[in-house]
């Protein structure tokens, strides 16, 4: 019991939200220096291709959510960062 009470009071409920958001602009610029070069809707998916392992977008009423997952090769060149914000 008081291992399981040692892990606990190590782990923080706080996420490293400043990483998050530093990972996600890195991510962002990644795509849109991407996007940015692609001349046309054939070139855009060429490059969403060559970026993502999966993207998702989903209408919930007024708010468009979308979920992406980078290629293996994209984390780790810009290192692995899994966050909830």
């Amino acid at each position: 019991m008081a291992e399981a009470e040692a892990r606990v009071a190590e782990w923080t409920a706080h996420p490293d939200v400043d990483a998050a958001l530093d990972y996600y602009a890195q991510v962002y610029e990644l795509i849109n220096g991407r996007l940015a070069k692609a001349r046309g809707a054939a070139e855009v998916n060429a490059a969403l291709r060559e970026l993502l392992a999966d993207l998702t977008v989903d209408v919930r009423g007024d708010v468009i959510v979308v979920r992406f997952v980078l290629r293996a090769d994209e984390r780790r060149q810009r290192g692995s960062c899994r966050s909830t914000l």
